[in-house]
């Protein structure tokens, strides 16, 4: 019988499962301002299962701390995002605003959502009173 066997031992299972947490939680830029990192972090594993989760809000809010645009987070992540969290603020507060309601420049994101060849999964990831103003925004990417 072929295949992985994984011997577990009960009285370390549970550090084991913190310490696997802690390793992948940071896999999403929360208060990133280089890609660099997290980009030879996915792509160190060399598979088509660890993917990027890039958080749109979060980039443009690190902006103000020498972070590069949203966009230029999706264009250097080419190819590797699995994720893409859709929300706007005024790069001062994680406000989780429908896309539009911020500051954020939504063309270039999108430019760069359309570009990547694995069609990351889009999250509309907003506040419920935004949610709304969301699903018309998203309704309208379709068109020109």
């Amino acid at each position: 019988m072929g295949g992985t066997h994984l011997i577990v031992h009960q009285d370390t299972l549970e550090a084991e499962i913190g310490l696997a947490h802690l390793t992948l939680a940071p896999i999403e830029n929360i208060l990133d301002v280089n890609p660099a990192p997290l980009l030879a972090l996915v792509a160190s594993f060399g598979s088509p299962h660890v993917r990027l989760s890039i958080d749109v809000g979060h980039a443009h809010l690190m902006g103000a701390r020498g972070a590069p645009p949203a966009a230029h987070w999706l264009a250097q992540g080419a190819g590797l995002p699995g994720h893409v969290h859709l929300q706007d603020n005024d790069g001062t507060t994680d406000a989780h605003l429908a896309p539009g309601g911020g500051t954020l420049y939504w063309e270039n994101v999108l430019r760069e959502v359309r570009a990547n060849p694995h069609d990351p999964r889009l999250i509309v990831e907003v506040t419920p009173g935004e949610l709304g103003r969301a699903m018309a925004w998203t309704d309208g990417l379709g068109e020109p």
